[in-house]
């Protein structure tokens, strides 16, 4: 019955309270020295913690909400003075160390976004979790991309839903907020969309308060490697969001159509200038031949419109990107 006495909760709870208030006020100390905004409204009187951090993040500010002696505890054991939030991404970049990181998860997954992320990228077991998968760009600009479990800082800093996977790109020379957010675009935009064509896995940045939901692991043996193809930013966006929509087909037919679309004027002027290259490499063609300078006018205006049908631009398109010899079999019967 001795252990049942409130006054021991009591007491308990006022330990913990004076060790929160120790850390809190050299919390303050630490922001008041990098110039980090703050509020504390903790009150002694029902020992309830309230510490918001003002968190920079470019020219804006996120708080970071402190509400009991762990979460004191471990904002006060990092340096968060080295760290500015990205954007509006679960993401961390520090300039002294020229690191950006970014929490990572599988949107249309219906199962665990952690394990499926884990499965996929070749993270199981532990072991492989605590080495990461590491890309190296074989360029002399000696950019690192990791695939990893979330450091304490990121988990701490920008707060996710229970997600223990990030991507981390180092040694990019990142200098400002909006390179921060650039660069982690650029490259995550790269692999992610490298990964779900091999792997057939829907990977994005995490953003803050985003609500996820959760894809099978597969098994895969195609090896992972450094981003070489980099993509505009409209059509890459329609893509994603095609990806995200995978309960609503018809919107997501139209996200990816657009983002086909979007290179439409690229492969049919492609297709066009061969086509007029062919014309002229003739050894039948002549300058002054009214019937071949009409041929080469008949090509470049298409259907005679001055402009190419949307079904042309299509058709050239996918005569571009597709292999349809062997893509074709798909829909033999």
């Amino acid at each position: 019955m001795g252990n049942d006495d409130p006054s021991n909760d009591f007491d308990d709870y006022e330990k913990d309270f004076e060790s929160a208030v120790l850390l809190i006020e050299d919390i303050k100390r630490r922001c008041d020295a990098k110039n980090i905004k703050y509020s504390d409204k903790s009150s002694k009187e029902d020992f309830d913690i309230d510490v918001r951090i003002h968190f920079p993040a470019g020219r804006d500010t996120k708080d970071i909400v402190l509400y009991d002696l762990d979460d004191i505890k471990t904002f006060h054991s990092i340096n968060f003075e080295d760290y500015t939030l990205v954007g509006n991404y679960a993401a961390i970049v520090s300039y002294g160390s020229d690191i950006i990181e970014a929490v990572i998860t599988a949107p249309s997954s219906t199962v665990g976004a952690y394990r499926v992320i884990r499965k996929n990228l070749g993270l199981f077991p532990q072991s492989s979790l605590n080495r990461g998968v590491v890309l190296e760009s074989d360029s002399s600009d000696g950019i690192i991309i990791k695939l990893k479990k979330t450091s304490v800082e990121v988990r701490t800093l920008t707060q996710p839903d229970n997600l223990g996977i990030s991507i981390e790109i180092s040694n990019s020379g990142v200098k400002t907020n909006q390179q921060a957010i650039d660069i982690l675009k650029k490259y995550s935009d790269s692999l992610f969309f490298a990964i779900d064509v091999q792997r057939n896995i829907y990977l994005s940045l995490v953003r803050r308060q985003q609500k996820r939901k959760y894809a099978r692991p597969q098994e895969h043996e195609v090896p992972l490697e450094f981003p070489r193809s980099f993509y505009e930013g409209a059509p890459i966006d329609l893509f994603w969001y095609a990806r995200s929509a995978a309960r609503m087909p018809l919107l997501q037919f139209l996200a990816y159509y657009q983002s086909i679309e979007f290179y439409y004027p690229v492969f049919y002027n492609a297709d066009v200038g061969r086509r007029v290259k062919s014309i002229l490499k003739n050894p039948s063609f002549r300058l002054d031949n009214e019937s071949d300078i009409a041929r080469v006018v008949a090509v470049i205006k298409s259907n005679g419109k001055g402009f190419a049908s949307e079904k042309d631009q299509l058709k050239a398109t996918l005569k571009e990107c597709v292999d349809l010899q062997r893509n074709l079999t798909h829909f033999t019967v």
